[in-house]
């Protein structure tokens, strides 16, 4: 069991993120290698979570952001945390959050901040 310290918003993002790669990514898997990593351009930071997992078809991929869509209903998982994300990114942090993702190659989650919050943001 892994457990993740979140605090505040950006903490609250990057748990749901990994605890979702620990989680699904080497499902079925004995190892496995997600890397983090960050980027400071101009006023903004990008910061990559990048593994080397079972990646997801575009029917998942599609729908990971959605409430409630869960690939293990009834094992635990709420279907919430990547939907919160999404919404916390754009609604309080004023930024971005993509993912790009393939069966056997892995996910790639790109989490792109302004370096500033802003005081408000309208979604």
């Amino acid at each position: 069991m892994l457990a993740i310290v979140t605090q505040g918003p950006l903490g609250q993002v990057i748990g749901n993120i990994v605890h979702n790669a620990m989680t699904h990514a080497f499902r079925g898997r004995s190892a496995g290698t997600l890397t983090v990593a960050a980027t400071l351009q101009s006023d903004w930071v990008e910061i990559t979570f990048a593994d080397d997992g079972n990646g997801m078809d575009s029917t998942v991929l599609g729908r990971i952001f959605e409430p409630f869509y869960t690939t293990r209903f009834g094992q635990g998982g709420s279907g919430l945390g990547l939907s919160i994300s999404l919404n916390l990114v754009t609604g309080v942090l004023g930024g971005s959050l993509q993912v790009a993702s393939e069966p056997g190659r892995g996910s790639r989650f790109t989490l792109r901040l302004p370096l500033q919050a802003p005081s408000s943001v309208t979604v």
